[in-house]
């Protein structure tokens, strides 16, 4: 009676913080207090034999199948909310060196250094295996996990930052540098591993369903993901400091040389459907048909909560191919958080970004345009770190060296972020901004990346 009492309190405790968001900061002083072991050892805390036995009772695609990354469904089960709400996982997707003016730091570019990306090694978690046979890669992608079916948004995402340049057209920003791939089920603790062996920067192109989702494959075309015994016309997890979010923050609090980056995510136009509405809702475990009108996703405070915390990168999306002419991208999520602060940080291009694709049979040699802040998410994640070989770290502890958190503009740190646990992300105003702005905003952030 107990224990069914203090479960009770328990339950109570998770629903009013969703609803108050009274605790927003992470404690810096709880943190160093408890230590790295004790803080992931509460995080952890959750049964996935129970989520996949959830999972089988409801008939939902779980992250996880026989072992390996699903890929029956775009949104995938990934976890329970503090209410016992489902919360679905999927990519955010619907020439850019040259945009982003990384050509500058190439050999011939007008700056002299002649910066490839050779000796960099970075991260990509995505939704499945990245194509390694693809004429562009050429030895230096290797899947860290074990899963047999070729991918085409992971594909997509490592091209952008380390196609070779086979093709001229779909070169990478950082064209000799090395990939570790993951797939994006128990990132978290695949994470934690990653980082205890010295990875240094990662790119994040996914994040949870969040409010008004289109996709033709629907029974009604449109999905609404809110949990509408919180509210029934607004999906809480936009702007929201979730656990996920809380994680990223101590994720760096605890590795304070590693540097994440995310996309934004693409839930700004998604504003369901015309009248009369109807649209599928999950309840119960199972999709029914709804005709209540709720609200549109955007336009600010479009961000769902795996782009909201503190100590990383999120990255919105703009479109143009010339360096000088550029626009925000329609569908790029928008700030602000629910406690106030600026996201995106940071934009890149998203929109017609052509990239290396996944091949059928023995071809090695497709290609392809993308949209989506997947798509700026890798664009940038190459020059917010120096692309000059890193220097010998010291063992895996507190004393080890820390990455550049830096753009190198004329081979000169640009935007530096102090990692702090409390403390905001803030980009300096050297990234030009997407519109003629003097500050910030919760549309571009700091501004595009040059």
């Amino acid at each position: 009676m107990k224990n069914i009492f203090f479960g009770f309190l328990l339950m109570l405790a998770s629903v009013g913080s969703l609803q108050s968001q009274d605790k927003l900061n992470i404690d810096s002083l709880k943190l160093r207090t408890e230590g790295k072991e004790a803080y992931f050892s509460k995080y952890f805390n959750r049964d996935g034999g129970l989520l996949k036995l959830y999972a089988d009772r409801y008939n939902l695609n779980y992250v996880e199948k026989d072992g390996e990354i699903n890929t029956d469904d775009k949104y995938l089960f990934f976890n329970l909310s503090p209410t016992g709400h489902p919360i679905f996982i999927g990519p955010y997707e619907t020439r850019s060196g040259r945009v982003v003016k990384a050509d500058r730091v190439y050999p011939l570019g007008t700056s002299g250094l002649r910066l490839t990306g050779k000796g960099m090694k970075m991260g990509v978690f995505d939704g499945g295996r990245i194509q390694l046979e693809h004429q562009e890669f050429q030895g230096r992608v290797k899947m860290i996990d074990n899963v047999q079916q070729n991918n085409f948004h992971a594909t997509h995402v490592t091209g952008i930052i380390a196609a070779g340049g086979v093709n001229p057209n779909s070169r990478g920003v950082a064209y000799e540098s090395s990939i570790d791939g993951y797939t994006f089920d128990s990132f978290d603790r695949k994470l934690i591993q990653a980082l205890d062996d010295g990875l240094a920067i990662s790119n994040h192109s996914y994040g949870p369903a969040t409010g008004w989702v289109r996709d033709p494959s629907f029974k009604h075309e449109w999905r609404w993901y809110g949990d509408s015994t919180i509210n029934e016309t607004v999906d809480y997890k936009f702007g929201y400091y979730s656990d996920w979010a809380q994680f990223h923050d101590a994720l760096i609090y605890f590795y304070p040389f590693h540097i994440l980056v995310t996309s934004a995510g693409n839930s700004r136009s998604q504003n369901g459907p015309s009248s009369p509405f109807t649209h599928e809702i999950l309840r119960c475990g199972s999709w029914q048909t709804s005709t209540k009108r709720r609200e549109a996703n955007g336009p600010y405070d479009s961000t769902p909560f795996a782009g909201v915390a503190k100590n990383i990168i999120t990255v919105g999306a703009i479109s143009g191919s010339n360096p000088n002419e550029f626009s925000m991208a329609t569908f790029s999520s928008w700030g602000p958080t629910d406690d106030g602060r600026i996201k995106p940080d940071l934009v890149g291009v998203g929109v017609g970004v052509f990239s290396t694709l996944e091949n059928s049979g023995d071809q090695t040699n497709r290609y392809g345009p993308l949209q989506g802040t997947s798509m700026s998410s890798p664009n940038v994640v190459t020059l917010v770190t120096d692309p000059r070989p890193s220097p010998p770290t010291r063992p895996k502890d507190k004393t080890r060296i820390r990455a550049v958190r830096s753009l190198p503009v004329r081979a000169r740190a640009c935007v530096r972020v102090r990692v702090r646990a409390p403390v905001p992300v803030r980009p300096c105003a050297c990234a030009r901004e997407a519109q003629p702005r003097a500050k910030a905003t919760p549309r571009h952030g700091g501004g595009r990346v040059h």
